[in-house]
């Protein structure tokens, strides 16, 4: 009986049967195929299906594009991956100098791999009082703000950019920032924001990155 080598190939072993151990082999590498459409991969994959596996998956070239079949679905490798949540409350934020509130978190999964992140978020809203600003908070850190303007109703928006290490999920939120004043220790800032989803919205895209 053979055993698998560190890139998880299976050797057959020197008295094993000739045909099983070289089709064993073969069913085991990584290759990756080259078709011309995504058709004739799932045709492949059809016929395949039984030695097609999360732990022996298929690989195919289609048209540069390198995509994994694990036994159940295709993916393309280095997938992009989208988060979006939207804020949808009528509320009036009072917010002291300093002060962080919340709107929305970003529901980012944990993978195996680092990865880097681009987060936009969008606010309407007025400002009544102060200077309210638009913020984002990345990992308990308020990274970015943008003010909105004293008496004006308008569309506000930050946006960062990040690393997320592997194995770890980052908290990204949206929300307002209470301005401060230099000559008034007691400077309150006050914005209110609207119901509607299509105007306040966080949205976060990540990709994996080399590593060490």
């Amino acid at each position: 009986m053979g055993a698998k080598n560190f890139r998880g190939v299976y050797v057959p072993d020197i008295d094993e049967d000739i045909h099983e151990g070289i089709t064993t082999l073969a069913d085991g590498l990584g290759v990756v195929t080259r078709v011309s459409s995504i058709a004739a991969a799932r045709t492949i994959v059809e016929a395949n299906r039984e030695q097609i596996t999360p732990a022996a998956p298929a690989y195919f070239d289609i048209n540069g594009l390198v995509y994994v079949h694990d036994g159940s679905v295709f993916k393309p490798v280095n997938e992009s991956e989208s988060y979006s949540q939207s804020y949808t409350y009528n509320h009036t934020s009072q917010l002291s100098a300093g002060q962080f509130s919340g709107m929305v978190t970003s529901n980012i999964s944990v993978k195996p791999y680092d990865r880097s992140f681009t987060v936009w978020g969008m606010a309407w809203g007025r400002s009544t009082l102060g200077s309210p600003f638009l913020a984002l908070r990345i990992n308990g850190l308020v990274t970015t703000l943008a003010p909105f303007q004293p008496g004006e109703v308008e569309s506000v928006t930050v946006m960062a950019l990040g690393e997320i290490p592997a194995g770890t999920q980052p908290e990204i939120t949206l929300g307002v920032y209470g301005g401060s004043s230099p000559s008034n220790p007691d400077y309150k800032s006050t914005v209110q924001l609207v119901a509607d989803a299509r105007l306040s919205r966080l949205m976060v895209k990540a990709d994996p990155i080399s590593m060490a």
